[in-house]
């Protein structure tokens, strides 16, 4: 019974990270964070998503709001990106976009324009 009550907490969380995972929203923050050259000097390369995203996303149709964090990984450390974004007709706008290195005391503002993520 513990076994079948675990496997099924499992998918459950597997399937919202996945959707998470495959937002628009998240693939520009990955995007930016991964091709940022401070982070990558940070970090290592190549830098990496954790499997772990905790936070929230609403969308509804060209609106919506996203608040989330999610680990990064790299050969030469560790790191949380940091969101908090709205979307404002069909546009993600990112109010915070940041990468807190492990060991470093202010976090890496990531700005500036981005390539459009794939779906």
């Amino acid at each position: 019974m513990l076994f079948t009550v675990l496997t099924l907490m499992r998918a459950m969380l597997g399937f919202a990270f996945g959707a998470f995972r495959r937002s628009q929203v998240y693939a520009e923050a990955m995007a930016r964070a991964t091709s940022d050259a401070e982070v990558r000097r940070e970090l290592g390369e190549p830098v990496r998503a954790g499997w772990w995203v905790n936070g929230r996303l609403s969308v509804s149709g060209p609106s919506g709001e996203a608040r989330f964090t999610t680990p990064l990984h790299g050969p030469e450390g560790d790191a949380t990106l940091s969101a908090h974004a709205r979307k404002v007709r069909g546009q993600w706008i990112f109010d915070v976009l940041e990468v807190a290195v492990e060991g470093r005391i202010e976090p890496i503002r990531l700005h500036g324009p981005v390539a459009p993520a794939q779906k």
